[in-house]
């Protein structure tokens, strides 16, 4: 089991190098990943405030975090696929990848917030299509020193990009999501299933064994599969709670000890999951760093990494 960290949301940060700073310290506790949100804005009509308005570029910000630590991974959940085009998005990851020495995890997401399509001009309501389209593009380009790709929604000929990959053949990539398409997207282009919050567990499980089934039923090895969820750890943080309100609870437990959480985390593992993200409540950095120590001390040496 490993297990990683979430960073959102932003606004309670006093700077971006307290983030930097409380992923070194994660680092040095043991933890695998940090994990990192996206939206390019807030829509300022008051109908989404609990996310906040603070988002910085993902790319820019894993890039700086990266060049302080040596060995956490950092896990994009999600990244909006469709918010650029595969020609530019597919050299951004490669970049990073190569530059962390392959530590860049992307879970993949078609977006949600229908203001953010519309500032960008693209249509809301074909964001799947883009989303699969944008990602065979990208691994045509990653796989193949002369790339070309015709789709609906992406044209291109006879183009070489460099860097590739650290991460042969491809970067790691889990989906976001539920449901058949999810299920359908882990089989063409995923290497797993990134659930964003702790769905309830029965859900999960049924999840988790469909998606082992129908990738195995499509030839491939489903033990290569990797399954994330969140796991809240003693009280649980209300502002992640409110971030992410329009797809579900992030947890049920209020203040649990650590026996909870351990017997929690055990029976995740038994349902198949490799991935646990952490959140706690905190009101400064240090709160959270004394959190993470607390976690890496008495929760993470019961588990193998």
């Amino acid at each position: 089991m490993r297990f990683g960290i979430m960073l959102i949301p932003y606004d309670r940060w006093p700077d971006l190098d307290s983030l930097a700073d409380v992923t070194v310290a994660a680092e040095s506790f043991g933890f695998s990943d940090v994990v990192f949100g996206e939206h390019l804005f807030t829509p300022a009509n008051g109908q989404h405030d609990s996310l906040g308005v603070n988002w910085p570029e993902l790319y820019t910000l894993s890039a700086y975090i990266a060049a302080r630590t040596e060995h956490i991974r950092f896990t994009y959940n999600a990244t909006v696929i469709p918010f650029r085009h595969p020609l530019h998005q597919a050299i951004q990851i490669a970049t990073l990848d190569q530059l962390s020495k392959g530590r860049l995890t992307l879970v993949t997401g078609v977006g949600w917030l229908e203001e953010e399509f519309a500032a960008l001009g693209l249509p809301f309501n074909k964001r799947g299509a883009i989303t699969d389209e944008y990602m065979r593009a990208m691994r045509t380009i990653w796989t193949n020193d002369v790339a070309e790709f015709h789709g609906d929604f992406v044209d291109f000929e006879q183009v070489s990009v460099k860097p590739k990959c650290f991460q042969q053949p491809t970067v790691r990539t889990l989906i976001g999501g539920i449901g058949k398409h999810t299920r359908r997207r882990i089989v063409e282009y995923g290497d797993g299933w990134g659930s964003p919050t702790p769905w309830p567990m029965d859900k999960l499980g049924r999840e988790v064994e469909r998606i082992r089934r129908e990738v195995g039923e499509a030839g491939q090895d489903p033990d290569r599969l990797f399954f994330s969820a969140g796991l809240s750890f003693g009280e649980v943080d209300r502002s992640l709670a409110d971030a992410f309100s329009h797809v579900g609870s992030i947890g049920t437990l209020e203040r649990a000890s650590s026996q909870e959480t351990i017997d929690l985390i055990g029976r995740y593992q038994e349902m198949g999951f490799t991935d646990m993200v952490m959140s706690t409540n905190w009101n400064t950095p240090n709160d959270l760093v004394e959190r993470l120590d607390q976690f890496g001390s008495e929760i993470m040496p019961h588990f193998d990494r």
